[in-house]
């Protein structure tokens, strides 16, 4: 039985090291790709954990159901545009929904055998690595990687992106430890931080300056308002004002502070590197397209098409909710903030849990900097899945605060008496 368990345990660390690359370094050109084969692979094994019921849980049973129709909406749109570009996209949606499914699976099954420190601290460690080969061959050859802005584990963004999550991994792992790891935890942080701050000011990423401290503040007012940002509505309402920004931005930038910010500080012209060119030619590129979109597997192919001003190709929409609108139409976008409303409101009625932290402070960055970049991407949907199985789990923190409620109560009761 003992070795059984073990020989799982190992399965599980295999499984997650074969998705890993596919999450959190998917645009990379340097480290290769695991191909579908064998993740479809990982896929089918995974119902040999313990952890997968055979039956589904009613209360997960809304979100496969978008999951499904999401992936439904994604082979249509893409079966619909195979003149703009790759195929149907079938490939990917595949790649896609099996991913989700693999990292609930692995996740569920940590919880239920109490392995999660292990599953956090593969992944950390995994992150780590990444983190630190790519921070080091960057610094070392960073002239020829600027040739192209490709970097080992992709662009400058992913290379940002990647500290930001490396930052929460080290949190989350730390999390339940004596005071000596704690303290040792927050300076780990703090280097992390200084880390992400140097490498996002030698890529030339203002953006990643910007999420370094929003991510830093989310962080600081989640652990302040839990009950407030654990909320769907208040999550949902950031995405869509992320959204929103496309419609607006030409007022905002007409501010002289915005403008004194952008030039002064960021050292950027006022059209943003080029968004606001995007913006203007976003609404009128998706004449005919608004319900469906282009195709999931056709945004770049059809970026850089639609998005061109003065001889410069533009390779996405530069937001993060305009991106899925432009691969799936208004009808897929609605599911993926269905999915994402699903989830936290899950999250909000299995009570809090310390790990909602760090994880909503991730998430919260990626909604805010939606509004100017990409970041609703394959990590994005790796953390809205994780949170699923954290909110199934018994939350041991409504005991604990029980407990102390009463001793307090009874120390009260005592001062009462003596006085």
């Amino acid at each position: 039985m003992q070795k059984n368990r073990k020989l799982t345990d190992l399965m599980m660390l295999l499984f997650l090291a074969i998705i890993y690359i596919p999450i959190f370094a998917w645009h990379s050109s340097y480290i290769p790709q695991v191909g579908n084969i064998y993740i479809l692979a990982v896929a089918v094994l995974c119902p040999l954990f313990n952890g997968v019921k055979r039956k589904i849980k009613i209360k997960n049973l809304m979100f496969a159901l978008i999951i499904i129709l999401l992936s439904g909406v994604m082979l249509y749109t893409g079966q619909m545009n195979t003149s703009y570009g790759n195929g149907n996209g079938f490939g990917r949606v595949l790649r896609l929904f099996l991913l989700m499914y693999i990292v609930y699976t692995l996740f569920a099954y940590a919880i239920k055998e109490n392995k999660e420190k292990t599953f956090w601290g593969f992944l950390y460690i995994l992150t780590l690595l990444l983190v630190v080969i790519n921070d080091l061959l960057t610094i070392r050859y960073y002239s020829a990687f600027t040739v192209e802005w490709a970097f080992p584990v992709g662009t400058k963004f992913d290379v940002v992106y990647l500290h930001y999550q490396l930052i929460v991994l080290g949190i989350v792992y730390h999390m339940g430890s004596n005071k000596r790891k704690i303290r040792f935890s927050k300076l780990l942080t703090c280097f992390y931080y200084m880390t992400a701050f140097y490498m996002t000011i030698k890529l030339n990423c203002m953006t990643g300056l910007v999420g370094i401290a929003v991510l830093l503040i989310m962080l600081l007012l989640i652990s302040k308002f839990k009950d407030f940002f654990i909320n769907p509505k208040i999550y949902i309402a950031a995405l869509l004002a992320s959204c929103a920004f496309i419609f607006v931005y030409n007022r905002i930038l007409e501010l002289s502070f915005v403008q004194k910010v952008v030039t002064e500080i960021f050292h950027k012209d006022i059209t943003m590197t080029g968004r606001t060119h995007i913006y203007d030619s976003f609404f009128t590129s998706m004449k005919g397209h608004w319900l469906t979109g282009y195709g999931y597997q056709n945004n770049y192919d059809v970026s850089i098409k639609l998005f061109t001003y003065n001889y410069h190709t533009y390779a996405n929409t530069q937001n993060g909710l305009a991106e899925w609108i432009l691969r799936v139409g208004i009808v897929g976008t609605v599911l993926v903030v269905v999915l994402v409303a699903v989830v936290f409101a899950r999250a909000k009625t299995s009570g809090f849990h310390e790990l909602y932290i760090p994880v909503m402070g991730l998430l919260y960055t990626f909604a805010i900097l939606a509004s100017v970049e990409i970041t609703l991407e394959v990590p994005f949907l790796f953390w809205i899945t994780i949170l699923l199985p954290i909110s199934d789990k018994k939350n041991p923190s409504n005991n604990l605060t029980l407990a102390v409620t009463t001793h307090r109560k009874r120390i009260r009761f005592k001062w009462k008496a003596i006085s």
